[in-house]
């Protein structure tokens, strides 16, 4: 069952349709995707690279303010009278360093200087506060200036100041801090999180960025907000596309559905005419491609019917003539040795044998004999063209007058006036209502009703007998098909030809079981429209 269900799902058009609208809806959701992550990335990384860029120059700048800021410091504390006073005791009264040392400690504690150092101009320290924080003396001879350098693994600013004396360099005072605390006090938006100073041996992966200020290297992290708040905004449009492709596919599926829908209808409407109801129509309402295939169908359905009713009675009348032929030679070849067997015993029975059997057996004779001539004179009938001669009249009145013959009650509401022929139409009555007598016996029920559909005037039987069987329901028009005891299955066959010389119909309904047997004749109410429906004959 499922394998069936998936193959028909398969051959679906809605099926087809859909898995091309969802793939293009896919590849143009990837396509657009594509196109906007490659554009607002590259936008993105140049963002992100021109932030580096500005943070890297702003942190340059910060060391070089931080250096002439430090190296100002360092030329006016060269000039502190108390410092240079105890240096140049120091140098020439034998080597005195308590002042000189008092002195640093004093500069390093008044101005928060993490180091501070005194070196006389041959390279030999004099007083440095922490002891010891400098391996090497300052550059000599003593130049004013500032710089970065790198002293037991960790990056120091440094400023160094000639100390003068009578215009001369008699010492090289130092004052130093550490890097990372510079950076810490000065920009603490940046530092310590995402600038730091890169020690030996410390790996930097991208893509944090190294700003180098020989002898040391600082690493630059900033938080990548551009690239986050990309790919947030890629998750989210990620499941906009994917939602909005969601609804867009049950939107889809819904209002195709609703589309196609008269395409299942036609192809089932279609299965049925091949079944031989012509009678299906299909109902697709709007001005559009599937409404108007829907009226070409009905179209092409009514005509189809219409061509198999013509096909039908054009068979009818080829059954009729074959049965006329047949019926003629049979005539010819038969009635005359009937009559003349049938007038030898009714001659006979004028002078009656002594014998009563005999007298019966000459009287069975003759009741045979008329019998089927009757037969043929009924055959002959039938097979003969019906010929209309039509007159207006009313058919309540004439339902009337034939119903009472076979005892039915009639009913009709208003007079019913056709145009029809009157005898052809009494004699339809006649064979319609001795059947219906036959079925329901001497105590049953039989019922005549006349009305008015349209354009069409019907009589409508009913009889309180057994109903027509399923075998004689296929067989019931069919002429010489009898189920009644000496019936000649005629008499159905005779009516259907007197209805459709008019242009009408005979229908017998199915049933419910115990409620009878139901007849409908159809007659068309003028001339006109008879002979838009009627087959030549």
């Amino acid at each position: 069952m499922i394998p069936k269900a998936l193959a028909a799902l398969r051959r679906s058009l809605l099926t087809r349709v859909l898995v091309a609208l969802l793939a293009a809806l896919l590849l143009g959701i990837g396509v657009l995707f594509v196109s906007l992550d490659s554009f607002v990335s590259s936008h993105f990384h140049r963002l992100r690279a021109e932030q580096l860029d500005r943070s890297s120059d702003e942190v340059r700048r910060f060391v070089a303010n931080e250096g002439r800021q430090l190296l100002n410091l360092a030329l006016l504390l060269a000039q502190d009278a108390d410092l240079n006073q105890s240096t140049f005791y120091h140098l020439f009264l034998a080597g005195e360093r308590e002042h000189p040392l008092a002195a640093v400690e004093r500069i390093a504690q008044t101005f928060a200087l993490e180091a501070v150092g005194l070196w006389d101009a041959a390279g030999h320290p004099i007083a440095v506060v922490p002891a010891p924080t400098f391996a090497a003396a300052p550059e000599l001879p003593p130049t004013a200036g500032s710089r970065l350098i790198e002293e037991n693994g960790r990056a120091w600013l440094v400023a160094d100041a000639p100390l003068l004396r009578e215009g001369q360099p008699i010492a090289v005072l130092r004052i130093a801090r550490p890097l990372g605390n510079a950076l810490a006090a000065g920009l603490p938006a940046l530092y310590p999180a995402a600038l730091r100073v890169v020690e030996p041996g410390m790996s930097v992966e991208p893509p944090t960025e190294r700003i180098s200020l020989p002898p040391v290297t600082l690493a630059l992290n900033l938080p990548d907000t551009a690239n986050e708040a990309l790919a947030s905004a890629k998750r989210v449009f990620t499941v906009l596309l994917l939602g909005g492709g969601a609804v867009m596919a049950v939107f889809m599926v819904l209002y195709l559905r609703r589309q196609l829908r008269p395409l299942t209808t036609l192809a089932d409407a279609a299965a049925a005419i091949g079944r031989g109801d012509f009678g299906h129509r299909v109902t697709a309402a709007g001005d559009t491609e599937v409404g108007r295939l829907a009226e070409a169908f009905n179209a092409m359905a009514a005509d189809l019917a219409q061509l198999r009713e013509m096909e039908r009675r054009l068979a009818h009348q080829e059954q009729l003539s074959a049965i006329g032929r047949v019926a003629a030679r049979v005539a010819h070849d038969i009635n005359n040795p009937l009559t003349v067997i049938a007038n030898t015993a009714q001659l006979a029975l004028k002078s009656p044998p002594t014998d009563p059997q005999r007298v019966e057996d000459l009287h069975r004779i003759v009741h045979h004999g008329e019998r089927c001539m009757r037969t043929l004179e009924l055959l002959l009938d039938y097979a003969r063209p019906v010929r209309i001669h039509a007159q207006r009249f009313d058919l309540a009145e004439l339902a009337h007058s034939v119903g009472g013959r076979w005892q039915a009650s009639v009913s009709n509401g208003t007079p019913v006036t056709v145009e029809a022929d009157p005898l052809q139409i009494e004699q339809l009555l006649d064979n319609l209502l001795a059947n219906a007598r036959a079925a329901a016996g001497p105590g049953g029920k039989l019922s005549l009703a006349v009305g008015q559909a349209g354009r069409e005037a019907q009589l409508v039987i009913d009889d309180s007998g057994p109903g027509f069987s399923a075998a004689a329901r296929a067989r019931l028009f069919e002429p010489f098909h009898t189920t009644k005891t000496g019936g000649t299955g005629l008499g159905l066959a005779s009516a259907l030809a007197i209805a459709r010389a008019h242009g009408g119909d005979i229908e017998v309904p199915e049933m419910p079981a115990g409620a009878g047997a139901r007849v409908i004749v159809r007659l068309p109410l003028t001339a006109q429209a008879r002979e838009k429906v009627a087959a030549p004959r």
